[in-house]
């Protein structure tokens, strides 16, 4: 089974490339000046580094938002174009349950909620919070959604108003200018993970995304589109 993993939601992207669980390749890149170029780099130097082709993929992963505006629609048009050609299931994961996902491989304590907040610029986070089921995976308690740290707090104070025992395990970029605030809100069941779990890893997304097409089959390649929930800057500017 040839997995393969991808993710340029950010200005980091990575790629990851599994046969039968185990890492054949992966690798991190700066995408600054241009997602298309250094994506398609990297599966190239996996191609020659694994020795193998398109069409020895068997599952392509990808993450779908919120995240980059051009880097979540190169890499889902590039993997809709490899599945369409060679027949193959695609998996869409959305950028927050990937980066909850990967906090179990470093080994962080790994609550049953997950919350995840990354930062949107402009003073807005992408936020959402996860429970973990029986088989693994994870079911939303809150979508992906952006909003204000004022509103994400009020999120916050209204879970804890129906659970007092309410504590998730927070990670994620949208952390780094907000700690104080939610430590005021959660008080010492303020848990977060390690700052190097707050980086995709495109090795934990490749399973997960494994697990999910086992348990719920592949994503739809006609209606599968990139989460973004704002419109990009050009759209703001004409409407």
């Amino acid at each position: 089974m040839n997995i393969l993993a991808m993710d340029s939601s950010s200005t980091t992207g990575s790629l990851a490339f599994l046969t039968d669980g185990e890492v054949v390749f992966q690798t991190h890149f700066q995408s600054y000046q241009g997602h298309i170029v250094h994506l398609s780099n990297a599966l190239k130097q996996l191609f020659a580094t694994s020795h193998c082709t398109p069409k020895d993929l068997d599952l392509i992963v990808v993450t779908l938002g919120p995240g980059s505006f051009v880097g979540l629609r190169v890499t889902l048009g590039l993997a809709k174009g490899i599945c369409l050609a060679h027949g193959r299931p695609l998996v869409g994961v959305d950028t927050l349950t990937a980066l909850a996902v990967g906090a179990r491989k470093w080994g962080a304590p790994l609550r049953p909620l997950v919350a995840v907040t990354t930062d949107a610029q402009r003073g807005d986070l992408f936020v959402a919070i996860y429970q973990v089921s029986a088989t693994g995976l994870l079911q939303p308690l809150l979508e992906p959604t952006l909003c204000s740290m004022q509103g994400f707090i009020e999120r916050l104070f209204a879970y804890q108003a129906r659970d007092p025992a309410f504590s998730p395990l927070f990670l994620g970029s949208g952390l780094a200018a907000n700690q104080g605030a939610l430590l005021a809100v959660l008080g010492d069941r303020f848990l977060i993970a390690p700052e190097i779990v707050w980086q995709m890893d495109p090795v934990s997304l490749a399973l997960y995304g494994y697990d999910l097409w086992r348990q719920q089959g592949p994503s739809s390649l006609d209606h599968l589109e990139p989460l973004y929930l704002r419109p990009s800057d050009a759209q703001r500017k004409i409407f």
